[in-house]
């Protein structure tokens, strides 16, 4: 059974601390008459919350804390109401703190809230939107809580993971929307991680070599890899270099791409070079694997892939379509949706060694 307890400070003041199950917080923020506690303590915080709703309300009217989750730059301040002030509801409240002195994204802390707005159409979070008179007090999330009886901890644990979801949909929309570029997921085994990316590196030389400059980003987030193509030059269409990203990753299952390699151009030896280590390192990481064309599709870089953050047209017809002009085209044929003209792309793949 909860013991809550409320002890006066010994010092001037009205001021108090709580003691939870026998353990105390002598940092907390208590207000006896209301029954109410900022806790700061993580032992006196973590008994409290293996309780239910149910349990804690019949101690305290609300109390609140401050947690710090890897996904979000400043502290997060949860207050659960359990009292009347809201009617009949029982509310739980998340405010993602923000610093808007030090705010260093590519968009705007509107933008954001814009996005955020949107992310959370499809779920029962409710988010009001930012206070622009009052920003410093960053983004109100809260959720109507129907079911008391469940410990406050695993509520905890379930709405700081769909605010998660959340906030890393805002951040993709507001990327799309304020980036013009290609951003894409890849879940790579670690064992062959470091050689994939290696090959994704490449992709900026490729597309030099096609005509396109562009930037490319690799960034490493948990177990996924974020691949990020950004062009020099803006008015290159997205969906140009998107296409010939997905050629690209594609590229290491074409058995005959060494049968069309040109010796006295830098380009065509280099493509096939990186290919090659790829192949390489990925048999000897499955030395079990014959590079037979009955495997040949492990190899491809699109079966790691999780998505595509710029949605493509569905082409619903099996009639062969050009990607990048007189180069790439897309086919479905033997279950597979890309073919290479592999003569056009090695006339398009012009690098002579500098003198």
């Amino acid at each position: 059974m909860l013991k809550v307890k409320f002890y006066k400070k010994y010092t001037e003041g009205n001021d108090s601390y709580i003691t939870i199950d026998s353990i105390p917080d002598y940092e907390s923020k208590c207000y006896i008459d209301t029954r109410s506690a900022t806790l700061t303590d993580k032992r006196a915080l973590n008994a409290l919350t293996s309780y239910t709703l149910t349990e804690i309300a019949k101690e305290l009217s609300d109390f609140s804390f401050q947690i710090n989750l890897e996904w979000w730059k400043s502290p997060i301040d949860v207050t659960f109401y359990l009292d009347d002030r809201f009617g009949d509801d029982t509310i739980v409240d998340f405010d993602l703190q923000i610093k808007p002195h030090i705010w260093l994204e590519d968009w705007s802390m509107k933008d954001f809230d814009e996005a955020l707005k949107e992310a959370i159409k499809t779920t029962d979070i409710v988010f009001d939107g930012l206070d622009e008179a009052n920003v410093q007090f960053g983004y109100n999330i809260y959720f109507y809580i129907s079911d008391l009886h469940i410990s406050a901890e695993k509520l905890i644990s379930k709405y700081s993971e769909q605010i998660e979801k959340a906030v890393f949909e805002a951040v993709k929309i507001c990327r799309l929307k304020n980036d013009k570029a290609i951003i894409s997921l890849f879940d790579f085994p670690a064992s062959v991680r470091v050689s994939c990316h290696q090959y994704l590196m490449y992709f900026a030389q490729f597309l030099k070599d096609l005509g396109i400059d562009a930037d490319t980003e690799i960034q490493q987030k948990g177990s996924s890899t974020l691949f990020k193509v950004i062009p020099l030059n803006q008015a290159e269409a997205l969906d140009q270099i998107k296409e010939a990203l997905d050629a690209y990753v594609n590229a290491p299952a074409l058995n005959d791409l060494q049968q069309h390699i040109y010796n006295d151009d830098i380009a065509y030896v280099q493509l096939q070079a990186n290919i090659m280590h790829l192949k390489s390192q990925i048999m000897l990481t499955n030395s079990a694997l014959q590079m037979k064309d009955a495997t040949i599709q492990a190899l491809q870089l699109s079966n790691y892939q999780l998505q595509n953050l710029l949605d493509s047209n569905k082409r619903e017809s099996d009639n062969e379509e050009d990607i990048i002009s007189g180069v790439v085209s897309l086919k479905k044929y033997d279950g597979k949706w890309f073919s290479v003209d592999l003569p056009a792309i090695l006339n398009k793949l012009k690098r002579k060694f500098e003198k």
